[in-house]
């Protein structure tokens, strides 16, 4: 939700979400500031709100309030058919009367429709609606995959998507041409992402004329209020570009910006390689995978390279991300490439985004499994079908959930595939991260959900003692919330081999000190590969 004010399609009305956090339990940190500030002589101590797994969380209201009598609001309560008493308000739109579910001056809400996913979790969207407010649609999963529903008042469902597509978002509806435009993945490709119109594909014809028509892979659109016009952005795999189009015909306008300076310093650099495979995880899934590689590595013909490489696997792999798309990106994976010679590798194994709801739940009620697993045995597989990947020296590293996945993959590296890990801010157990997000993959740490769970996704749960087999680096900020304190205690219980760097006064964006954060990162690569 990233509003919590919602103005009614006429401006008579205006709805107000709140959240009263009484009961929520409080977390502290401390501040150290600036030592030679009399202020700071002793450490502020911090306190915030904060609902971790299994207790209070804050309570939602939702008030309407007519402008034209601004004394008075009218709290809309919960619709009765629920599933339990603690309700999440994840999203609020204004509809038309052929909808009419929620009676403001009774103050009760009626249930429109259900959707229950019982292989996994709901994935939240707001609902879009037209300008009438007469006609709806909603992402949700179809058979499998993410497709938009169109709500009609009624009981029956339009599917207005494609099988074997996830739809990300959508973009808009013409009601005066009964045109819908939607942004979605195909099965087929998922580093891709292109923008349609009741099915036809709108960019996938564009082209980068900057850089040999190179075909654009990864586009987004924005469309003027009447939809007569609209602004193509196109972010990979070349430089970014923006091209105004007439709807009508798809005409070209104009070119907006071509990222003209950025195109002509990159040509004086020397190019990173960038190739996309898929690997076999599991009889019927297969992860994909993008492979960053040094310019000198000749990939089609690996037999004819004379050195091999050493390969750093930078992992996310949250449910329902994606790492692994065909966008343009320069950054410290550059620097890696051109300069050190190294290999970078990104994995969307099991769990992550855009190849279908069977694939996305995978990790339900087991986070830190097959996803981590996927992790080692994609790397293993590299190792052993490229020659030039040297396989006694292979490092991972990764942020927050990646650096969860780094230290579960530490632990459960029986054959020793990687060497060494860095692990960002990391998520250590789930009892200590907020309930909204645990609770949706992970239910409840109860003996009658999934306390089981909770105990094998646990980084302190019998994976701790193979992390000594590895060089281990981990970084935090101690304004962190996600107590990686409990973790270096239990490593430190096992006399494991562990190297850490504390920031004072950072969260897990470490934003204030990232140069030194990367010199670290860069010293610890440095040994790991000597």
């Amino acid at each position: 939700m990233d509003s919590t004010l919602w103005f009614s399609a006429d401006g008579s009305h205006l709805a107000m979400a709140s959240f009263d956090d009484t009961d929520v339990k409080e977390s502290s940190y401390y501040i150290y500031d600036d030592p030679h500030d009399p202020e700071f002589q002793y450490p502020k101590e911090y306190k915030v709100r904060y609902p971790k797994v299994n207790t209070t969380n804050p309570t939602a209201h939702l008030r309407v309030m007519n402008l034209a009598d601004t004394t008075k609001w009218h709290e809309l309560s919960a619709p009765e058919i629920t599933v339990s008493d603690d309700h999440i308000l994840g999203a609020v739109n204004w509809i038309g009367v052929t909808y009419q579910r929620c009676n403001v001056e009774a103050q009760v809400c009626r249930q429109m429709i259900a959707v229950n996913e019982e292989n996994g979790w709901y994935v939240l969207y707001t609902l879009r609606c037209t300008k009438s407010g007469n006609r709806c649609f909603l992402l949700a999963n179809v058979n499998g995959w993410q497709r938009i529903w169109e709500l009609n008042g009624g009981d029956n469902i339009v599917y207005k998507s494609p099988e074997k597509y996830t739809v990300t978002s959508i973009n808009g509806y013409d009601e005066s041409k009964d045109q819908l435009y939607y942004t979605a993945v195909p099965a087929s490709a998922p580093q891709t992402r292109h923008v349609y119109r009741n099915g036809d594909c709108l960019t996938c014809s564009l082209k980068d004329k900057f850089s040999n028509n190179a075909p654009c892979n990864y586009a987004s659109i924005s469309f003027s209020t009447d939809f007569s016009y609209f602004a193509a952005t196109c972010s990979g795999p070349t430089p970014s570009y923006t091209q105004i189009y007439r709807t009508e015909g798809q005409q070209l306008i104009a070119d907006w910006e071509i990222n003209e300076q950025l195109r002509t310093k990159l040509a004086t650099y020397k190019e990173t390689q960038v190739r996309f495979l898929k690997v076999p995880v599991h009889r019927r899934f297969k992860a994909s995978v993008r492979l960053h590689l040094p310019p000198e590595i000749d990939f089609e013909n690996p037999d004819n390279n004379q050195a091999t490489y050493p390969m750093i696997v930078q992992v996310y792999g949250a449910p329902n991300s994606a790492q692994v798309i065909d966008t343009f990106t320069v950054g410290f994976g550059n620097y890696l490439t051109t300069t050190k010679k190294t290999i970078l590798c990104q994995i969307d194994g099991r769990g992550t985004a855009n190849q279908g709801y069977d694939f996305l739940f995978s990790i339900k009620n087991r986070l830190g499994t097959v996803e981590v697993k996927d992790q080692i045995a994609v790397t293993r597989h590299l190792q052993e079908t490229y020659s030039f990947i040297d396989r006694d020296r292979t490092g991972i590293w990764g942020w927050v959930y990646g650096g969860y996945v780094t230290s579960m993959a530490l632990g459960k590296d029986y054959e020793r595939v990687f060497k060494c890990g860095i692990s960002v801010a990391p998520i250590t157990s789930w009892m200590f991260y907020d309930s909204i997000y645990t609770e949706r993959y992970m239910g409840l740490p109860l003996p009658e959900d999934n306390e089981g769970g909770y105990e094998i996704s646990d980084t302190m749960w019998q994976h701790v003692a193979r992390i000594k087999n590895h060089m281990f680096l981990l970084i935090r900020g101690n304004v962190d919330d996600k107590n990686s304190m409990v973790f270096v205690r239990a490593l430190e219980d096992e006399d494991e081999n562990l190297e850490q760097m504390q920031f004072p006064d950072e969260d897990d964006g470490l934003g204030g000190v990232r140069q030194h954060l990367y010199h670290k990162v860069d010293n610890f690569w440095n040994q790991c590969f000597a």
